[in-house]
């Protein structure tokens, strides 16, 4: 499922994005901030990988994406572990 649709989805489900923890954004998430998207925890360079977070009453809920740009982000995989 391509990430900006997930994300639409969860905030229309009562899910919070959780602020950002990453100190010096690279990559994708540089952009992603700059789209106003706070709850990147992190994204790697050479091979884009970024995780996000959110909050939903006492819940966790992680997602995980590939892809080269914003808008070409895929959800991967997601687990509800809390950060």
């Amino acid at each position: 499922m391509p990430f900006l649709s997930a994300r639409k989805a969860l905030i229309k489900h009562g899910w919070q994005p959780s602020a950002s923890k990453e100190l010096q954004p690279v990559g994708t998430a540089v952009e992603l901030e700059r789209i106003g998207i706070v709850e990147i925890e992190r994204c790697t360079q050479g091979v884009q990988y970024c995780e996000f977070h959110y909050q939903k009453n006492s819940e966790c809920l992680g997602i995980s994406t590939t892809g080269e740009e914003v808008q070409e982000l895929v959800v991967e995989a997601w687990d509800f572990k809390c950060p």
